[in-house]
């Protein structure tokens, strides 16, 4: 779910490397995996939070989005597709979804190293 920046650890997420150009993505607070839930292939698919288990559906690629904002899209590997936001809303509460990468503005986003 999409929400303004506060800082908490539950908007802190661990991304780690796991061969082959793909990433895990655990929430700090959770402990749970960015997962394609049910592992749905279709545009509008739910992205949860769910127990790690090394299945492609909680694998992400980044890649760079090469356009000078510093962005990347995060690529479902099961899916192959983008996480975006449901009709590409911004209003907080808006649903974390999988859609056909198409390089919009809901599918980029900002990766900051934190200490």
């Amino acid at each position: 779910i999409q929400n303004r920046f506060t800082g908490t650890m539950t908007q802190h997420w661990d991304i780690q490397y796991v061969g082959s150009n793909a990433y895990k993505i655990i929430n700090a607070n959770s402990r749970k995996a960015m997962d394609d839930y049910d592992w749905q292939t279709n545009d509008g698919a739910k992205i949860v939070q769910f127990r790690y288990d090394t299945k492609d559906n909680q694998i992400w690629r980044i890649v760079d989005n090469e356009d000078q904002d510093g962005t990347v899209t995060l690529i479902n590997v099961w899916a192959q597709k983008a996480a975006s936001f449901v009709n590409g809303a911004t209003q907080p509460g808006t649903q974390v979804v999988l859609n056909e990468p198409n390089g919009s503005a809901d599918q980029k986003w900002i990766l900051i190293r934190m200490s």
